[in-house]
């Protein structure tokens, strides 16, 4: 596959309507950078919510991949090793979400080796999380059958719940930072240009639901995970763009990923004394 392609034409539209505000998002989120950068930088109103549907779909997509993989070898409950889920989402994030993977390595240690060692460390880390997330309790729901699919088994809870998140991260610095200079035109004029509103909201809405889909978890375990989320996703990643000189694509995708991996350890911890 080249540079250029990166499996995302039938995605045109160029009238700001919804199909190109979800293009935009895709293209900051996986596009090449040749693509990024030809993007003149339109329909960035729709952008932040493009990035929040494209979080949740995201997470989605991992929940699905897990489930496939753990019902295609349910020996695995045995073991209270995920192996053959984490597998899986790690080949569908190696496919569909190298550029968010190699994020941190690319900005820590760009041009340079070291940024495979950085991005293999990611994916190690990662790794090690997921197989963290074993179903241990099925909690009675007293739900009408017609919302029961709002209460799905935890672990595709702490999936889904990540995306947004993640999403999340990538909103908070353009309020608190400026963009490189040598920024694409969609993410200069993203930085410039997010609305407020549309951040405190999707903030208010992720954190909502992290509350809700976790409460399962006894006080005060059950705020640990918005807790990390609201840490690593607001002042994480603001510092993060501070320190690289300012908002990038780079800076953003790591921004995301820390802020998923800080939820998703908070998850984990708060798992811990619940079981013990």
């Amino acid at each position: 596959m080249s540079d250029t392609d990166d499996g995302i034409d039938g995605l045109d539209g160029r009238d700001g309507t919804v199909l190109e505000g979800l293009r935009a998002a895709v293209l900051m989120l996986a596009g090449s950078d040749a693509r990024l950068a030809a993007h003149d930088g339109r329909a960035v109103r729709r952008l932040g919510v493009s990035l929040a549907a494209t979080g949740l779909g995201g997470g989605g997509l991992v929940a699905v991949a897990w489930a496939m993989a753990a019902n295609a070898c349910p020996w695995w409950h045995d073991t209270h090793l995920p192996l053959m889920a984490t597998a899986a989402v790690l080949a569908l994030l190696a496919l569909g979400g190298r550029r968010w993977l190699a994020a941190p390595g690319e900005l820590l240690a760009p041009g340079r080796a070291d940024g495979g060692l950085v991005t293999t460390a990611v994916m190690i880390v990662l790794a090690l999380c997921l197989l963290g997330i074993v179903p241990f309790h099925r909690e009675p729901s007293n739900l009408p059958a017609w919302l029961a699919w709002t209460r799905p088994p935890e672990e595709y809870r702490v999936l889904l719940a990540m995306g947004m998140w993640g999403a999340w991260a990538m909103m908070t610095p353009t309020h608190f930072c400026r963009h490189r200079p040598d920024a694409p035109p969609l993410v200069a004029a993203f930085a410039r240009t997010h609305p407020l509103p549309v951040t405190a909201g999707w903030m208010a809405v992720t954190l909502a639901v992290s509350l809700w889909e976790l409460s399962f978890l006894s006080l005060p375990w059950v705020i640990l995970p918005g807790a990390a989320g609201l840490l690593a996703g607001g002042a994480g990643a603001v510092a993060l763009c501070r320190a690289t000189g300012g908002i990038s694509r780079r800076g953003l995708l790591a921004a995301n990923l820390a802020t998923q991996l800080a939820f998703l350890l908070g998850y984990l911890v708060g798992k811990s004394h619940l079981i013990h």
